[in-house]
């Protein structure tokens, strides 16, 4: 139904700049989709998809100061608001393409 969230929640694995998470593990993700109509976002209809993940490790996918050299890995250093583990929240939204439309 149009314009009404609608919740999912699975398990999947996926890279970050081309790292898989090093014990091969899924990661528990949850979120909701919502049918967005033609004209509301986009000329053509449109799905808005939010989910999170809780409990992320970076760490897991060797990602931070320790895999980092150079000025980034001390920019990190330096901010304790750089946690190892948190949250991770996202917005993607899906457009159907028509062959042949150059939209």
């Amino acid at each position: 139904k149009p314009q009404t969230p609608l919740p999912f929640s699975g398990e999947g694995t996926f890279t970050i700049c081309g790292r898989p998470r090093t014990d091969g593990k899924p990661e528990k993700f949850s979120g909701s989709a919502i049918l967005l109509p033609a004209g509301t976002y986009n000329p053509t209809a449109t799905v808005r998809i939010r989910a999170k993940i809780e409990n992320f490790n970076r760490e897991a996918y060797q990602i931070g100061p320790k895999w980092t050299d150079g000025w980034l890995a001390r920019v990190q250093q330096l901010g304790p608001v750089v946690a190892a583990e948190g949250t991770i929240e996202g917005n993607l939204f899906a457009v159907a393409r028509v062959p042949g439309n150059a939209q």
